[in-house]
């Protein structure tokens, strides 16, 4: 009996069929071969463990691993439009549909045109700018111009969003959305494998009297949505509300948020960098830089009933200097790793765990990371854990307050917490401190000029360990009368 392989039709002996004993590992050469073709395609192949896809109308490159698939860090090319054109794939020019790219004329229908032109999968606007008066709306087409820097579509209305993408592998690319101050939105991602990458999104906020949140890239119940390379400036909400340089939310998971610039958030009340909380199981946020967001950088944040997993690595945080938290991580089971938090003062931490009463607190890990507060104000922690009881990693932090602020790592009121071969420095009061924290452990960390404490457990602490730190303070490690089971075992300086 002979079958084909799905993939690639590639002709399977079954054992016993007469040429079989001559016949190759089909079903390896399968699961070896690159599968091409369009974006929207994607699902229709099956995710081999160790296939590869690329996505011949964007250049994106996706990875099986036996179940589904998912966007690769790598890249299989730099695809321009002369590239999509040589592969034969279609495209549109929106200036055969009348557009100018002239700044002036309106340039609307001509777009709408060349997205819907039937089997173009890419609508192309070469170097210029467009004045648009309405929301763009994508299925599966992307919308591709000549970067950044060279094609600009311009806003000149106001509208609830300057560009939608509403269909499975729909994307925007190599172009800058300079919404003027006329959208709440940028870009929303709203399907399967939506893509912006290489876009700069500038000037959204509320308008007249409306008060829903603002972002310049918002990603809403799209599963394994990528945003690559994009920069989001100046969101605001000038009204009630929330502004976010990007912001991830509803029934997705698997969304990618990678090497993307923020600057300039507010308001102070709750304007934030980069946010990802809802059912976003498998989100990643890796090597972005956000800057002067007035509250909170970075905030991973749950909202549901069940756990999800984040990870958030290789970030560079600063937020305003009255900043609630440079990253808020909760409720989520996350893995903050290899990041770098360096500002001069915050409101209260600089990195903070804590979580709602009413929901399950997730394990979470922070590992690797730089935090530095250059001038503290009095009060200022760096890494803060509070009322979390499903287990807290902290380790491997290089932490330094310029000595000021109070604690370097404070746990509170916390259960199954482990700080672990952290190193502190100049830090102005206690490096360690275990507030009504139990089931905590403290090992192998180094203590550098600490005002007071090296390291203290207040009277509530309970079931406690403390062994191989090295701790140069004043105090050395102090345990409060009426802590329980505290076991303080071999340290240096303590």
């Amino acid at each position: 009996m002979v079958r084909k392989t799905h993939n690639h039709g590639l002709h399977v002996y079954e054992r016993g069929d007469t040429d079989w004993t001559h016949a190759p590992d089909m079903e390896t050469i399968e699961r070896r071969l690159v599968v091409r073709g369009e974006r929207a395609a994607l699902d229709s192949y099956d995710p081999h463990d160790g296939a590869t896809f690329v996505a011949t109308d964007t250049g994106a490159v996706f990875d099986g691993d036996g179940d589904s698939w998912s966007r690769a860090t790598r890249r299989y090319a730099e695809t321009t439009v002369d590239d999509l054109r040589t592969r034969e794939t279609p495209v549109a020019d929106v200036r055969a549909y009348g557009a100018t790219g002239d700044g002036e004329s309106d340039d609307t229908e001509a777009i709408r045109s060349a997205i819907d032109t039937d089997g173009a999968a890419v609508a192309y606007l070469p170097k210029g700018t467009y004045r648009v008066t309405d929301e763009l709306s994508l299925d599966s087409t992307n919308l591709r111009g000549d970067g950044a820097g060279a094609t600009t579509i311009a806003l000149d209305e106001r509208v609830d969003r300057a560009l939608a993408v509403d269909g499975a592998g729909g994307g925007v690319a190599d172009l800058t959305v300079e919404c003027n101050g006329m959208a709440m939105e940028g870009v929303r991602l709203a399907a399967e494998h939506a893509l912006a990458e290489r876009v700069a999104v500038d000037h959204v906020t509320q308008w007249g009297d409306r008060d829903e949140s603002t972002a310049c890239i918002n990603v809403m119940s799209a599963p394994h949505a990528t945003v690559e390379s994009c920069r989001a400036t100046r969101a605001r909400a000038p009204n009630t509300g929330v502004s976010n340089g990007i912001h991830v939310a509803g029934d997705g998971g698997g969304v990618t948020i990678r090497n993307c610039a923020v600057d300039d958030v507010t308001p102070k009340a709750d304007g934030d960098g980069i946010v990802v909380q809802g059912l976003n199981d498998g989100t990643r946020v890796i090597g972005n830089h956000v800057t002067n967001a007035a509250k909170s950088a970075l905030k991973l944040n749950r909202p549901t009933e069940r756990p999800i997993s984040v990870l958030a690595t290789g970030n560079t945080l600063q937020a305003g200097s009255n900043c609630l938290s440079i990253a808020r991580i909760q409720g989520t089971e996350t893995t903050f790793a290899g990041n770098t938090l360096v500002q001069d003062r915050v409101a209260d931490a600089a990195l903070r765990v804590s979580t709602d009463p009413d929901l399950d607190a997730a394990p979470v890990t922070v590992t690797g990371n730089v935090i530095e507060l250059t001038d503290p104000a009095d009060g200022n922690d760096l890494i803060r854990i509070r009322d979390w009881d499903r287990g807290v990693v902290v380790s491997g932090n290089t932490c330094k307050l310029y000595g000021g602020g109070n604690c370097g790592i404070r746990a509170d009121s916390s259960e199954n917490v482990v700080i672990e071969g952290n190193a502190l420095d100049q830090v102005g009061e206690t490096a360690i401190s275990l507030v009504g924290t139990s089931l905590a452990s403290v090992t192998g960390n180094v203590v550098d000029d600490a005002g007071t404490a090296g390291i203290s457990l207040d009277a509530e602490a309970s079931r406690c360990v403390v062994t191989g730190n090295v701790v140069d303070a004043p105090d050395g490690i102090t345990v409060a009368d009426g802590a329980a089971d505290v076991a303080v075992g071999t340290n240096v300086g303590g």
